[in-house]
């Protein structure tokens, strides 16, 4: 019977000390957000939430890797990005009539192929975009944005590369067009593997800016 109550006392005690230890936790978490300016939206029990717009707000950007390099080579990809989307979705047969070794593989199925892939590559920019502002999201965002666009260019080159010297020809595009496509891309891939790992600070550093209320 002494030792039942004894464990009910600690029982009892041990969740006070937890109930305490919580009450304080909030309190700190309070007296940060009152206190200070913080780069990030804190929610209810201490979580960051990556999608408010506060995440997205200016940050210190190390002036020895501003990340310029990083947000041109962006800003030119969205633009050839846009100009491809727009000839592949309203251009399709003119943009087939290359790839092709006839006009008559220029069928129906293609062209809303080609114009189903030229929506992908205007939603392929939307990353390219979010990640040329200097902010807390945009500088995070380029490294996984390179990987990406890189895991599909490995898989289109070699794709592209399986088709030109099995199938040739009979592939439905000529070989010498999935050669261009693959020589094309390489470049881009290399570029990419370069900045990720080769230079890096050319993605660009920063630091978080937390500054005392006034």
């Amino acid at each position: 019977m002494m030792v039942s109550s004894r464990l009910t006392e600690l029982k009892i005690l041990f969740c006070v000390c937890i109930s305490s230890e919580k009450a304080t936790y909030q309190a700190q978490l309070q007296d940060i957000s009152k206190h200070h300016k913080m780069p990030y939206t804190i929610q209810p029990g201490g979580y960051i939430d990556p999608t408010s717009s506060a995440s997205s707000g200016p940050v210190e950007v190390d002036p020895s890797a501003p990340g310029s390099v990083m947000r041109y080579a962006l800003g030119f990809e969205t633009m050839a990005n846009a100009i491809g989307g727009t000839w592949m979705v309203f251009f399709p047969q003119t943009f087939l009539s290359m790839l092709v070794n006839s006009p008559s593989d220029v069928t129906p199925t293609a062209v809303t192929w080609t114009q189903v892939t030229g929506a992908l590559v205007y939603a392929l920019a939307t990353p390219l975009i979010l990640g040329i502002p200097n902010t807390r999201r945009g500088i995070e965002s380029r490294a996984p944005t390179y990987y990406t666009l890189a895991a599909g260019e490995v898989g289109v080159v070699a794709v592209a590369l399986y088709k030109a010297f099995v199938f040739g020809d009979d592939s439905g595009w000529s070989r010498n067009a999935l050669l261009a496509a693959s020589a094309v891309l390489a470049p881009t891939l290399a570029w990419r593997f370069y900045v990720l790992f080769g230079k890096p600070e050319w993605i660009g550093r920063y630091r978080e800016t937390v500054r005392k209320g006034q």
